[in-house]
């Protein structure tokens, strides 16, 4: 690990100590990983990019979308 990450790994780990871990742990499971009450978990950048620029295959305005929730939105979901 070069001494870039070793800080980036400092600096996220003392901003978010427990968020942080557990996005981890979720990304070492897998580049999708299915979270119960959350959703889905993407951890790849490239996958990431892929679904959000699809618009005829994905959609971003179905039950639980950022764009349908707006102001709606609780700690725990639409």
């Amino acid at each position: 690990m070069e001494e870039w990450e070793r800080w980036e790994r400092r600096v996220q780990t003392a901003a978010h100590p427990v968020a942080y871990r557990l996005m981890r742990a979720v990304a070492a499971r897998g580049p999708v990983v299915r979270v119960p009450r959350v959703g889905v978990v993407v951890s790849d950048a490239g996958l990431a990019r892929q679904v959000l620029t699809d618009t005829e295959a994905y959609t971003k305005t179905g039950p639980g979308a950022a764009a349908r929730c707006g102001a709606r939105c609780s700690v725990r979901g639409c």
